[in-house]
């Protein structure tokens, strides 16, 4: 089941990132959500938060800022289903352009958002902190 969480949740997607290089802190956490326009949505197995999904938008473009599911409850559809729900939401909201970054060898990361009709627009290079490329992807209105 798919839920907003709140930013009084904030540990709950500390811990489950809790293993992830790429993760949030709390204080950016915290700041993003005092931004009214971003949003973290949760993937529940019962009580347990199993992924996540966050972004934010202005008018009509989107940033999604993480997708990220528990490495054991990968391979199972949650991405997909966190990465449609956000698209719906967005779609909603009038949004026609989505942008993403990823770490260039998260090959099924970014396979998951060529099924979606993301394409790579740009790399950026050296990008994260142990000196990995990001792929830059977008999804809507071409310019």
């Amino acid at each position: 089941m798919i839920q907003k969480i709140l930013s009084s949740d904030i540990d709950k997607i500390l811990s489950l990132q809790k293993d992830f290089k790429d993760g949030f802190n709390k204080n950016v956490l915290l700041s993003s959500f005092k931004n009214e326009n971003f949003f973290v949505f949760g993937y529940y197995e019962g009580e347990k938060l199993v992924g996540e999904i966050s972004f934010s938008y202005l008018f009509n473009q989107a940033d999604i800022e993480s997708v990220f599911v528990g490495e054991e409850y990968r391979k199972k559809g949650i991405a997909s289903e966190l990465l449609s729900f956000c698209m719906n939401f967005l779609k909603d909201k009038e949004v026609n352009e989505i942008f993403l970054e990823v770490r260039e060898k998260n090959i099924p990361a970014i396979s998951l958002y060529k099924k979606f009709d993301f394409e790579k627009i740009k790399i950026r290079e050296r990008y994260y902190s142990d000196g990995e490329n990001a792929v830059i992807m977008s999804f809507g209105k071409k310019v």
